[in-house]
């Protein structure tokens, strides 16, 4: 069974992920980040 994603949905995911990650915001700039499902357990 195929996702609902086409093919150019997942390469705009993959350089929407790749810019996150290059860019220093958010949970990219730790260098070990804790996933928000475990940070709300806290």
């Amino acid at each position: 069974m195929m996702g609902s994603h086409s093919h150019q949905d997942r390469g705009d995911d993959e350089i929407a992920e790749f810019n996150a990650k290059a860019s220093p915001a958010g949970l990219w700039t730790d260098k070990n980040p804790q996933p928000p499902w475990e940070f709300r357990k806290q």
